[in-house]
């Protein structure tokens, strides 16, 4: 898939936001508030449609509903994204939107000259990634020279990288995932067995999510996108970071990943068929925002915990019950 299709100023539904949402009579700088709208636009609950007018890029010729004028473009639009990172934004939007982006986005935050032709033959890696290897690969010193930094900041840029959610004939980032959802009610089912399984359950909390293979499910099917991290360790290791987000770009899980043909290949193949990565939802470590009775959002949005979940002993049962 080539980066041959630059959208039009206002097609894209973060700039839908950014221009809606702009104040112009603001005394804070251009750049500070559109950071600050970048991270609204990540946070709110429900989706405008105008917003989206090509329908998750299925419909390129649909132009927006507010065009944006020459005034917006030059001030709110142009200094936020090159030519280049728009192409790219289309494409993440298109393909996370309408296929669950099979092949995640690969980005490098850690710049050694000594390194670029490695990460040239990273296109190539993979029969799967190097179909779209041309967008997702995110390989440029000016813009995502993160260095020891948090990669998250790639969201500032490219917020199509947290993919949103269809519900009730609308595009929303959050949803109650109690309502009619078997993982959800496999993943409260299964608390008492793991309790049983882990008598120092207490000291970490984390055990109800991390050793419960019903929560690992459930919190797979939470994350709505991945992205591939290519950081200082990477190179040091040989080991990708391959995180998985919501819809509002929070990492529910993360985890170490051998730079391999057959294990890149593999994790297109595992979002294929939602199966969560053993190496990641295991083996690997819950986001911030996901670490369990922190009293963060994955508390309030997707655990939905009861005193009892996180207070009482378990009654005597079979270990492997499900």
């Amino acid at each position: 898939m080539a980066l041959d299709y630059l959208p039009s100023w206002g097609q894209l539904p973060a700039e839908q936001y950014l221009i809606e949402s702009w104040n112009p009579a603001s005394t804070e700088p251009p750049s500070t508030q559109r950071a600050r709208l970048v991270k609204q636009f990540l946070n709110i609950d429900y989706f405008n449609a105008d917003w989206d007018p090509t329908r998750g890029g299925t419909n390129p010729d649909a132009q927006p509903v507010r065009v944006p004028t020459e005034g917006e473009i030059s001030i709110i639009l142009r200094p936020w994204r090159s030519d280049d990172i728009r192409r790219r934004a289309w494409r993440v939007w298109e393909a996370y939107t309408n296929t669950g982006g099979n092949n995640p986005v690969l980005l490098r935050t850690w710049y050694d000259p000594k390194d670029d032709e490695r990460v040239k033959s990273w296109a190539t890696l993979s029969e799967f990634f190097e179909d779209d290897a041309a967008w997702a690969i995110l390989d440029d010193p000016a813009v995502f020279n993160f260095g020891t930094g948090p990669w998250q900041q790639v969201l500032e840029i490219l917020p199509e990288i947290a993919a949103r959610l269809f519900h009730d004939d609308r595009w929303v980032r959050r949803k109650d995932w109690r309502v009619d959802n078997r993982l959800y009610s496999r993943f409260k089912g299964r608390l008492n067995a793991v309790k049983r399984s882990n008598p120092s359950w207490r000291s970490d909390l984390n055990v109800l999510v991390k050793g419960n293979t019903a929560a690992q499910s459930f919190l797979h099917l939470v994350s709505r996108s991945y992205i591939l991290i290519a950081d200082k360790e990477t190179f040091e290791t040989d080991h990708f970071l391959l995180a998985y987000l919501d819809a509002r770009g929070r990492v529910t899980m993360q985890g170490r990943i051998l730079v391999d043909e057959d294990r890149l290949t593999q994790v297109s193949l595992e979002r294929f068929q939602a199966i969560p990565p053993m190496d990641v939802f295991e083996e690997g470590e819950l986001g911030t925002d996901y670490i369990v009775a922190a009293g963060n959002a994955g508390d309030r949005e997707v655990y939905y915990w009861m005193r009892e979940d996180l207070e009482d002993d378990p009654p005597p049962g079979d270990e492997d019950e499900d």
